[in-house]
């Protein structure tokens, strides 16, 4: 499967803004904004190839406003980047970090489970597949981040068709 044409996606469009708040050569975990249908995603990165060229994202849909809440609580104390925001959390007091921390929990804490699982480029720039889920139907969901060690063996890129170690 090619890895730099955009897959036909019936539930997102191609205009985004991430909030990556994890972050290894490219986002690994935060919250979307998908901007042509308006919802709101939580994404965590399950799998990706050798190259890191090709990311695997669990994706559960947020609550209508929480986009908009995590938004208002960082842009109070640093400047909103589009399309891809990595906060820095570099606060003049721990006080400040926990607050805004607490407010960006508050507005992902009812976020639904996961409901589609999606293969894109390293930057999310570019859906190259995806796929809608229901629970129990494929392997279990395990984050790949620095709580695992970016140790990943879902076997998700291999659902969709990707090699783990593709050639040159």
């Amino acid at each position: 499967m090619t890895t730099d044409t955009e897959a036909i996606s019936k539930v997102f469009s191609k205009s985004r803004m991430l909030i990556a708040f994890d972050y290894y050569d490219g986002p690994v975990g935060g919250v979307m904004h998908d901007l042509g249908t308006n919802r709101a995603w939580r994404f965590t990165m399950i799998d990706w190839d050798d190259r890191q060229e090709v990311r695997v994202f669990a994706m559960a849909p947020l609550p209508e406003d929480a986009f908009n809440r995590i938004v208002d609580a960082l842009s109070q104390y640093e400047p909103q980047k589009s399309p891809v925001w990595v906060p820095l959390f570099n606060y003049p007091n721990a006080e400040i970090r926990h607050a805004v921390e607490r407010k960006i929990d508050e507005a992902i804490a009812r976020t639904s489970g996961v409901s589609h699982v999606i293969a894109t480029s390293r930057w999310g720039d570019t859906i190259l597949a995806e796929r809608s889920i229901e629970k129990d139907d494929l392997p279990s969901i395990q984050p790949c981040d620095s709580t695992t060690g970016y140790d990943c063996s879902g076997g998700w890129l291999e659902l969709f068709g990707f090699e783990r170690s593709p050639k040159e």
